[in-house]
């Protein structure tokens, strides 16, 4: 038990025994499913006594490398919690005669609040809130609008919903983050099992000066960097149930700390972005210089679901990145791999009617054909040009991505440099083995190209990630085709006889022996 739990005992054994703790302030609160196990504990210190509490839902307000306010919000099925509610019940009583910037007090206005992040009995993560206030609250009735009246699955939960403002975060570094140690630190953290499509992984190693941390994240989204816009950042953010990795949240302190503050430098760090499939990387991210962006603890949740049994909770770390440098990696890029037999690999996702939309790309060096279950088109009746969209799970792609890379060198170049490369797609798209439509597109360029996890909220955490390829393109050119009409519009041939059929007669003999 930590030295703060153990002073929160002893506070609460004397509270108890001076006559000053109600009775059920550690009442049994309900069970809740939590992703990995993991949820949220909150120990209220008020003038008159303490209360802990599990509360599935607690969100940040702010990231925590902001320099502006802290606010957290919370969300729990009504029961005992006399103190708590008493500060509820004062704040309302007293909301005419302050505002927030007033001295105006009262027994239950300000008082600490200390998070806890456990899992199996042991604190994964702590903070600490100091002079807190109610900012809001509510009783509110979650549902999924007609599903709860005629669903037995689901139903109604009528929650509390309680909205608090601090004046301030104790530290959220780690005590083992030692930044100032010449002995390093070089740790593994991988996630649990989840459910990842076609098994695509994700694993992101930070090199920082005191060590490297490997940790694998179950959601990865680049934000920026790859696209042709002017912003040159590059941009990433990773999501996973909440743990302590000590040289990252160091890194978090440290952004903390410089954040609105003049004269005060940030720690650069290096991340390389792997994408893993059988143990074997197929795509990879390097980041160079880089800092802590954003960093929030949240509750994923939908409506009523967790509340009514029928889903559950995932507390997540949600961090993002800044980096000035970017270098992607493509490990399957191998001169035979170029041409190929055209035959591409079919991606195996359900979809209505055996509908496949399969896409060869024509490159000055070879061709690439691409079986990805999502290809939007984008107004192709306008004459500003021709733009359409794939998207599929990450995968080995080599000569597509290696025209990415390459182009991604180009744009970031200054002066005189060779321009892009052009290529040529057809999306052929067949109906039950039928070859019903083709789109034809030439001079093509890759406008944007991103990489996001797919997941229904919290549902990821309980039923499994996509890791996803998109891709924007832009022709110059663009030609539709109807291979089907173009079979019916065929007129077939007669089999009648011509004149080049007929016996040569010129040189037959007496009797018309020839």
């Amino acid at each position: 038990m930590s030295p703060r739990n153990m002073a929160t005992v002893a506070l609460l054994g004397l509270i108890a025994a001076a006559g000053g703790l109600w009775p059920g302030a550690s009442a049994q609160e309900p069970a809740y499913t939590m992703a990995d196990g993991l949820g949220a504990t909150l120990t209220f210190t008020f003038i008159d006594g303490v209360e802990t509490h599990d509360f599935p839902v607690f969100r940040m307000g702010e990231n925590m490398v902001d320099n502006g306010g802290i606010t957290f919000t919370v969300q729990g099925i009504l029961g005992n919690a006399p103190h708590l509610y008493e500060a509820l019940d004062q704040a309302y009583a007293h909301r005419l005669q302050y505002t927030g910037g007033s001295s105006f007090m009262y027994d239950y206005r300000y008082f600490q609040v200390d998070v806890d992040f456990v899992r199996d009995g042991g604190i994964v993560k702590g903070l600490g809130y100091h002079d807190c206030s109610i900012s809001n609250y509510g009783v509110k009735t979650l549902r999924d609008d007609q599903e709860s009246y005629l669903s037995s699955k689901t139903g109604f939960a009528i929650i509390d919903e309680i909205d608090f403002e601090c004046s301030g975060l104790n530290g959220v570094g780690s005590p083992d983050s030692r930044p100032w140690s010449f002995e390093r630190m070089n740790s593994e953290f991988e996630s649990p099992d989840y459910g990842f499509a076609d098994g695509v992984r994700t694993f992101v190693t930070l090199e920082f000066a005191s060590g490297t941390e490997r940790i694998e994240f179950p959601y990865f989204e680049t934000l920026s960097g790859l696209s042709e816009g002017r912003d040159k950042t590059a941009r990433f953010l990773v999501e996973g149930v909440v743990a302590d990795y000590p040289l990252l949240y160091g890194a978090i302190e440290k952004s903390r700390k410089v954040s609105g503050v003049a004269g005060m430098y940030n720690d650069y760090f290096d991340a390389k972005a792997e994408f893993v499939r059988d143990g074997r990387t197929i795509r990879a991210l390097g980041y160079s210089d880089c800092t802590v962006d954003s960093a929030l603890i949240t509750t994923l949740s939908d409506k009523e679901d967790g509340f009514t049994g029928k889903g559950g909770f995932a507390v997540v770390n949600r961090i993002g990145f800044a980096c000035s440098g970017l270098v992607p990696a493509n490990p399957a890029m191998d001169p035979q791999l170029e041409g190929g037999d055209g035959a591409p690999e079919p991606h195996g996702f359900p979809v209505a009617g055996d509908i496949r939309a399969v896409a060869t790309f024509s490159f000055r060096d070879g061709q690439e054909v691409v079986d990805y279950p999502v290809y939007a088109q984008s107004s192709p009746l306008t004459k500003s040009g021709h733009a359409f969209t794939l998207a599929g799970i990450v995968s080995e792609t080599p000569m597509l991505y290696g025209l990415i890379d390459s182009n991604l060198k180009i744009r970031g170049h200054s002066g005189a440099s060779p321009a892009l490369e052009l290529f040529d797609v057809t999306v052929d798209v067949h109906a039950g083995g039928e070859h019903v439509r083709a789109f034809n597109y030439s001079d093509c360029r890759v406008t944007d190209y991103a990489i996001k996890s797919a997941r229904d909220k919290e549902d990821g955490y309980f039923k499994g990630f996509a890791l996803e390829n998109t891709f924007d393109f832009e022709c110059l050119g663009f030609q539709p085709g109807n291979p089907m009409h173009d079979m019916m519009s065929k007129l077939p041939k007669a089999e009648n006889i011509t004149t080049n059929d007929l016996r040569e007669t010129h040189s037959w003999g007496r009797g018309f022996v020839p």
